[in-house]
């Protein structure tokens, strides 16, 4: 669909708490992303685990952008 045929004031707006959740990986509207699951009760430069598509991956904990912590493969 043309962007300009869309109709953009009827769609739903995020909230900034949803925002973040689509930023910081997949998750469910219920619960944290899995990247943000792995950081629970952690500090910046932690390392952390997330499985993405069934394969095991390793990151560290940090905020870059977001709010809160998450499991980064940048660092």
């Amino acid at each position: 669909m043309e962007l300009e045929k869309m109709n953009l004031a009827s769609m739903q707006k995020l909230t900034r708490s949803e925002m973040k959740k689509i930023m910081a990986g997949s998750g469910d509207e219920y619960g944290d992303s899995p990247k943000v699951a792995a950081c629970k009760n952690k500090s910046r430069y932690d390392k952390c685990f997330f499985d993405y598509q069934g394969i095991p991956v390793e990151g560290k904990c940090d905020a870059h952008m977001a709010s809160e912590l998450y499991c980064s493969t940048l660092i």
